[in-house]
């Protein structure tokens, strides 16, 4: 190989939806001829063809060592458990005979690994609404399984039998005591009069700064959604990683939100009964 790369993760550990930095890049040169770092790449082996890119153009001198900048990466939602190989790679160009000849996404040939795990279960409750049409089936699957993955408590109101109580009550309940409000805003759901009704049971409860549309391309947003001017996420099946990433990030934020004023007032409180327990009697 006409070049040499190091480089060092700046953890061992990730779990989906988390960024990460691959850093320390060292780059270099043993080509004997002068060399353009055009890009620097970075895949893992769940993306396929699709590969993290920073563009660079950073000349290389014969026999040089440079520091290339550091490569952002995110972890897919739909990342299986365990371990995964990722490898650097760079776009370049070597002068040779008076003329730059291009050599595109060039890979190290082994690697290295990190592990992907589950994150701990956080203190944050969602409520799912969506229709039951078959053609919803595999966007349902994929949101459980997601919600699992980041730790986040997901309520179907089919995965939760309550024989001898009303459903509209329960379903109420459920919503009125959840952190968000999601809904899967597809053609099965615009023809769904319970997904409408739970709509306008979120927003009547005063979720609506709590609520994540994802709806799907072609699909018109009607009703309090609309009314409301509630931002969506688009959704362009069968592409449930995109749309899911994008909802889930957003009620992560809000977790941690959640988690952040919890420690705080926990805090505060310590700090209260310390005071107390330290004044005269």
């Amino acid at each position: 190989m006409a070049w040499t790369i190091s480089y060092i993760a700046d953890a061992k550990t990730y779990a989906p939806l988390q960024s990460g930095k691959l850093t320390n890049i060292k780059f270099t040169n043993k080509s004997g001829k002068r060399m353009i770092v055009t890009r620097e790449l970075l895949k893992f082996d769940w993306m396929g063809t699709y590969r993290f890119v920073q563009e660079c153009n950073i000349n290389v001198a014969v026999g040089e060592t440079i520091d290339l900048p550091d490569i952002i990466f995110t972890v897919d939602i739909g990342v299986c458990l365990g371990s995964h190989n990722y490898k650097p790679g760079v776009s370049y160009k070597l002068l040779e005979d008076d003329k730059w000849i291009p050599y595109e996404e060039v890979y190290v040939k082994r690697g290295e690994f990190i592990e992907i795990q589950r994150l701990p279960i956080k203190d944050f409750r969602v409520f799912v609404s969506h229709s039951n049409a078959s053609t919803d089936t595999s966007l349902v699957k994929a949101c459980k399984d997601a919600m699992k993955t980041c730790g986040l408590t997901c309520y179907f109101a089919e995965d939760d039998s309550r024989p001898g109580i009303k459903l509209w009550d329960k379903i109420a309940r459920e919503i009125i005591l959840s952190d968000a409000f999601l809904v899967l805003w597809t053609k099965g759901a615009a023809k769904s009069g319970d997904v409408r009704e739970e709509i306008g049971i979120a927003t009547g409860a005063q979720k609506h700064d709590r609520i994540v549309p994802l709806v799907e391309a072609g699909i018109e947003v009607s009703g309090s959604l609309k009314s409301r001017g509630i931002e969506w996420v688009n959704y362009d099946p069968p592409n449930h990683t995109k749309a899911l990433s994008e909802a889930l990030a957003a009620l992560m934020e809000w977790a941690k939100e959640k988690e952040t004023k919890k420690v705080r007032r926990e805090r505060a409180h310590s700090k209260k009964k310390k005071t107390n327990l330290s004044e005269p009697s």
